[in-house]
């Protein structure tokens, strides 16, 4: 059995490159067919503090690209995450078995709990297409 691209896992990168000053929520990227999220993995280009930036930021799947929000993984808001150390988001459980339909949305969720920021911040999600869906 030979190699199949078209089964192969892709990888999305969004880059954010300023603060929205407050708490929001956005689409990432669209599925363009159906498939599921294998991995997500985040970099920032600044330490993100446990005591002093306490952000909390998920990732989530809204079939609209607007309303419910189901959560595919988190980092909590008291989290220490070192500056430009690439980190890997685990994955809920039920994101685990998490399907995207066409046209569903990977969205974004930021919250600053307290006085959490970030500077330059990007985001991998390793994804399938068309298969076990």
């Amino acid at each position: 059995m030979g190699f199949n691209p078209r089964l192969a896992p892709y990888t999305q990168c969004i880059v954010m490159d300023a603060d929205p000053a407050a708490d929001c929520e956005f689409n990432a990227f669209r599925f363009p067919a159906a498939g599921r999220v294998l991995a997500i993995n985040f970099c920032n280009d600044a330490t993100i503090a446990a005591s002093t930036n306490t952000l909390l930021f998920a990732l989530g799947k809204s079939a609209a690209g607007t309303g419910t929000f189901a959560t595919m993984a988190s980092k909590a808001a008291a989290t220490a995450v070192g500056d430009s150390v690439p980190t890997a988001m685990t994955l809920t459980s039920a994101a685990s078995t998490m399907k995207f339909a066409a046209g569903d949305w990977v969205r974004i969720k930021y919250d600053e709990a307290t006085t959490g920021t970030w500077t330059r911040m990007a985001f991998n999600i390793d994804y399938l297409i068309g298969y076990d869906v």
